[in-house]
């Protein structure tokens, strides 16, 4: 049997090579809503199965708007265009909300997420943060904002922001699948990270019901390090 510094050791070298748990950003939730917090952009598009339904809920919003506008009907109507893949005019909403009401953390939250979908990171971060300033437990803009930091390889400040977002939501599975990417991917990886990840990782597959098929491809990889790990040599 391998000692465990060679095991350690061994699953060091077989991380470099696995490279199919890279985490994607339309992973994140978009809506800050209890309905839909733990869901992608598009399991919360599915939710309006009915075609029309977004449209109608649209024109809904405007004509409300046309009346009183006010800032959570602004943030409304960023959501639904958000929804429609409408960015700009999505963007150009929550804006509008933030005039109305500078210390709206969910329209900071919105609109950054709608920053991560397009790709422009700093801007998202920067949301993320006024969200956090604005809302101190805002979990997914904690969340998002770690996974920003994923996504640029600042693994320490992914991991501090990732480890506040599943204390204030221990249900944040994308988190969860996050912070296990955080984990294998670090270059200063301690005893026990591959260990860490396979537990959130099988954590969020327990979360979603093993139906999310990135979380049960990570898990199956991580499995499979560390069995390749426990392999006599020669």
């Amino acid at each position: 049997m391998k000692c465990f510094a060679c095991t350690i050791a061994s699953i060091v070298a077989l991380v470099a090579i696995f490279t199919c748990w890279r985490y994607s950003a339309v992973e994140q939730p978009l809506f800050a809503d209890k309905e839909f917090a733990n869901k992608t952009m598009d399991e919360q598009i599915a939710t309006f199965d009915d075609p029309g339904r977004l449209d109608r809920e649209l024109a809904s919003v405007n004509a409300e708007i046309e009346v009183a506008p006010t800032a959570k009907l602004l943030r409304k109507r960023g959501v639904l265009l958000a929804m429609q893949r409408e960015f700009s005019l999505a963007i150009a909403a929550f804006d509008a909300a933030i005039t109305l009401e500078p210390e709206d953390a969910d329209a900071f939250y919105n609109r950054g997420a709608v920053y991560s979908q397009i790709g422009n990171v700093q801007d998202a971060i920067d949301d993320y943060t006024s969200a956090i300033e604005a809302d101190a437990d805002h979990s997914l803009a904690y969340s998002n904002r770690g996974m920003e930091y994923l996504q640029r390889e600042e693994f320490d400040a992914a991991l501090c922001d990732l480890q506040i977002a599943i204390r204030l939501n221990p249900d944040d599975h994308p988190g969860m699948h996050a912070m296990a990417i955080v984990y294998l991917e670090r270059d200063d990886k301690h005893d026990g990270d591959v260990i860490k990840a396979m537990q959130l990782t099988k954590k969020a597959c327990e979360l979603t019901n093993y139906e999310y098929d990135l979380y049960v491809e990570t898990l199956v990889e991580i499995e499979r390090l560390l069995n390749a790990s426990l392999e006599p040599d020669g």
